[in-house]
């Protein structure tokens, strides 16, 4: 197998296992573009029936359904994204830890941009949970010894709830970490057991396809754990350390709370990106991330921060890219040798290894060296991936005919869906395509010295510039454009070596 066919199957391989469980999703919802919330307005109050009495509220970009008995959030919504949604345990419930856990009946009411739930317990403390703020929410809960005698408390509040997905394609991108000591750690979703973290967690939290729910305690403080019921309920919870309360002494925790466009850009300003995990290369997909932000605010216009990455990136391994292409090219040229050493030596497999490797050592290539800078690209690719098709920014920005950069390009759309095309004639999935039929014609030229078996293999490939189109075609415009510019460079860079090799020969 030559090794550009080599190249297009490692490349085929890694798509068909990203396209397992995020192809042909739809676009994240809508952020507002300013990113900016006024939280000045008055609460808004609405009392509805539910299991559990429950009220709505609001400010802000917020809307909150809270178990008036539980005081916990059964619903929430933030920029028209719906993040909870009957969800049992509620977030931020509050319940007295140890063997027997018991449940505290609170009393929920409004106090301007403010939710404030009361319980009285019948050893005389008292405990107030607070959430308020702007876009930044503050989450407070206080303990107060109103008795005339020392009494020990022992807390437990529900930290972390998995976001709402809109249907079963977007439970793909549903997750949770735990940041503790610097350390991120992905939470249990199908488990039927208690899974505790050691050590005090500066971040809890919940991560869908671009929207986050983040739990921030200030300063760490208590024991996480994450329970998974026989119901198939998920929940995080703080435990706090007991504390023993004297007459009068009152006793807080505070957290920072952030709910909505998983946007790292903001959570940056908020200080907030460590709480947001990209997967197994987070760090070079924050990295990415930046640079499009930075591109983004050079060009004002993110279809042009998208080519401009590209662009640095096939830069980046230009050098590398290169020497792939010249190696493929001596390849091809003794590869009738190669078929000579295999035919004369069949029968005996150590000499046929020993001269192969003697005559690519004379001509100083390696057989791998062409797969190379794909290997070492991967990481990248994949960490882009996971960028352009998530990234909350990219939601409604235009580039040249796309109007959404998040979404397919659709130059034009179907009034019905058309088989095996769907709503829409994406543009950029063909010049995709077209582009990597020249690709592979510039790259198969020399064919001469092939076998019978590598013939056939080179027709079977022929057809993968479809498979891509294929793969790509419902995928955010924002990541096939990056393709798309990459393929052009590329296939320049081949021209450019071609047109040198034809002058010196």
């Amino acid at each position: 197998m030559r090794e550009q066919q080599r190249l297009f199957l490692a490349i085929a391989l890694t798509m068909g296992i990203l396209m397992l469980w995020s192809s042909l999703l739809k676009p994240p919802s809508a952020p507002p573009r300013d990113g900016r919330v006024i939280s000045t307005q008055p609460i808004e109050i609405k009392h509805v029936t539910n299991k559990e009495p429950t009220l709505e509220a609001g400010w802000g970009p917020y809307r909150f359904t809270v178990g008036q008995d539980s005081g916990a959030l059964v619903g929430l919504s933030s920029n028209g994204a719906e993040l909870l949604k009957d969800s049992s345990p509620g977030l931020f419930r509050v319940e007295i830890s140890g063997i027997d856990q018991d449940k505290i009946r609170f009393t929920t009411q409004a106090a301007g941009p403010t939710l404030l739930s009361t319980a009285h317990l019948e050893n005389g403390i008292t405990v107030v949970r607070e959430l308020s703020g702007g876009e930044e929410l503050l989450c407070s809960l206080r303990a107060a010894n109103d008795s005339g005698q020392n009494r020990k408390l022992a807390l437990r509040m529900a930290v972390y709830r998995p976001v709402q997905a809109k249907d079963q394609e977007e439970l793909r991108y549903r997750s949770g970490i735990v940041v503790t000591e610097g350390k991120t750690t992905t939470l249990p979703q199908k488990v039927r057991e208690t899974k505790s973290y050691s050590g005090s967690p500066s971040w809890i939290t919940s991560q869908g396809k671009s929207s986050a729910i983040v739990v921030g305690p200030k300063p760490p403080i208590g024991m996480f754990h994450v329970e998974h019921s026989a119901d198939g309920l998920t929940a995080g919870w703080l435990t706090f350390p007991e504390v023993e309360l004297s007459p009068g002494q009152v006793v807080k925790w505070e957290f920072r709370v952030y709910a909505g466009p998983m946007a790292m850009s903001r959570l940056k300003v908020l200080g907030m990106e460590q709480a947001i995990s990209f997967g197994a290369f987070s760090g070079i997909a924050k990295l990415l991330l930046g640079i499009l932000n930075w591109s983004k605010n050079l060009f004002n216009n993110y279809g042009l921060a998208v080519c401009f990455v590209s662009f640095c990136i096939w830069l980046l391994f230009f050098p590398m890219t290169w020497a792939g292409v010249r190696m493929m090219k001596v390849m091809s040229q003794i590869q009738p040798h190669v078929e000579r050493i295999r035919k004369e030596h069949s029968k005996d497999p150590q000499r046929m290894n020993r001269e192969l490797m003697e005559l690519y050592k004379k001509h100083r290539v390696n057989p791998l060296s062409g797969c190379l800078p794909l290997f070492i690209q991967m990481p990248i690719f994949i960490a882009l991936f996971q960028v352009l098709s998530r990234s909350a920014e990219l939601k409604g920005a235009p580039f040249l005919w796309i109007k959404d950069l998040a979404a397919p390009d659709a130059l034009v759309r179907f009034p019905n869906p058309v088989p095996l095309v769907g709503e829409s004639l994406n543009l950029l999935p063909i010049l995709m395509a077209a582009g990597m039929f020249v690709q592979q014609r510039m790259t198969s030229a020399n064919s001469a010295g092939m076998s019978e078996e590598q013939r056939a293999q080179q027709k079977i490939f022929k057809w993968f510039p479809l498979l891509f189109s294929f793969l790509f075609y419902g995928l955010p415009s924002g990541l096939v454009l990056y393709w798309v510019v990459n393929t052009a460079l590329t296939l320049s860079q081949y021209a450019l070596f071609h047109r040198i090799q034809s002058r010196s020969s």
